[in-house]
């Protein structure tokens, strides 16, 4: 199972706008999307912001169609967020991100990661006056032609004729990176925000999508919205998407499934990483309290069946977190975290890493595999455990 990212804030009318795209990968792969919930009342404000961290940590592709629009809710935790993305992707995670056009007086939320990839938007429209699919009255909706040497990269356009662009803006990109369509100047205007004419800079051909090949994986940006599903306007015009680039979308898709790392088997490690784990707290939690304490603990919560338990060695992997939680400042010298990590960490590793360690055949059934990160987050937590 590979995990996804949507590195964009979800809500209903996002998961429709990429439904067609998700389907297509449904189809192809085995990926399993995660996604970005807005923060609510419902939200603990701390645990949302470690949920998020989770899932930015234990992903295996990142994706976003929004510009990472969701760095936009993290207030003074922004550059935070950026440079744990930026750390992701440059150990070796692959990148498909769409980067929006910015006018030069908003906020650039997505920058120090556009800086880190080596490519950013200009604000320079793509304006056709003839190359419009089906006499579309739209000039900035656009096709580009493998006929006419457009399209580029052959392993992301095998099969692929053309692609339909709508409302996208010129890339720069830096010179690790490379084009991937090419726009001929002589059937194309570059628009600024002033309708004012752009006219190219030295050695940088006008694209709206480039590929990466760093940090031993793969980066795709494009701009312009080509895989959103099909709509219509305030005017009743048709705007493609996806529908036109179905076999540009299947590429992509292959692409970022290969480039993903295929670590070795990390299940036997895990397993003797998690037991060590299970087995320091328990050796952690005798040193600092009586077992009178243990006692009123188990006491205190035994109203929930599932806490009742006639002997220690039943106290399973979270009941021996909470303990420590609930006598933190029994524990706060000895573990190399503060709570809130701990526990957030902690609860992360129950969440899903002791859920299939405990049931192996769940793993089997569900095709649940252990990855760099799983063997990752157990060995940060066990080595916080400075004394024992």
């Amino acid at each position: 199972m590979t995990r996804v990212l949507l590195c964009d804030r979800n809500s209903e009318n996002y998961k429709s706008r990429i439904s067609e795209f998700t389907n297509l990968v449904k189809k192809l792969t085995d990926w399993e999307f995660d996604y970005i919930e807005p923060l609510t009342m419902k939200h603990n404000p701390q645990e949302w912001l470690g949920c998020i961290k989770h899932q930015i940590e234990s992903s295996d592709i990142l994706i976003s169609f929004s510009g990472m629009n969701f760095l936009q809710n993290m207030g003074d935790l922004e550059e935070e967020f950026q440079e744990l993305i930026i750390r992701k992707v440059k150990s070796g995670t692959p990148v498909f991100c769409r980067l929006l056009e910015q006018r030069d007086e908003e906020p650039k939320f997505m920058e120090a990661i556009t800086k880190a990839l080596g490519a950013s938007p200009l604000y320079y429209r793509v304006y056709s006056k003839i190359n419009r699919p089906d006499n579309d009255p739209n000039p900035y909706c656009a096709t580009f032609s493998k006929a006419n040497s457009t399209l580029r990269d052959p392993e992301l356009f095998r099969g692929v004729n053309s692609v339909y662009s709508d409302a996208s803006v010129l890339i720069n990109y830096t010179p690790e990176l490379y084009p991937l369509i090419d726009i001929d100047p002589m059937e194309y205007d570059f628009i600024d925000q002033g309708d004012l004419y752009f006219h190219g800079e030295l050695g940088m051909r006008n694209t709206i999508a480039v590929r990466g090949d760093l940090f031993n994986s793969v980066q795709i940006l494009y701009s312009g919205e080509l895989f959103f599903n099909s709509r219509k306007d305030l005017f009743g015009r048709l705007h493609h998407g996806i529908n036109e680039n179905i076999r540009f979308a299947e590429n992509i898709i292959k692409c970022l499934s290969s480039a993903v790392k295929k670590s070795e088997d990390h299940e036997v490690k895990c397993y003797e990483l998690f037991s060590s784990l299970e087995r320091r707290l328990g050796i952690l939690i005798k040193s600092k309290l009586k077992e009178s304490q243990i006692n009123i603990w188990i006491d205190d919560n035994s109203h929930q069946a599932k806490f009742t338990r006639s002997n220690l060695g039943q106290l399973n992997f979270l009941e021996l977190v909470k303990i420590i939680c609930s006598h933190w400042e029994s524990f706060s010298q000895s573990i190399l975290l503060d709570k809130e990590e701990f526990r957030l960490k902690c609860k992360g590793i129950n969440k899903r890493e002791r859920r299939f360690l405990a049931h192996p055949i769940k793993a089997e059934n569900e095709g649940y595999e252990y990855s760099e990160y799983s063997y990752c987050i157990i060995k940060e937590v066990n080595e916080a455990l400075s004394s024992c």
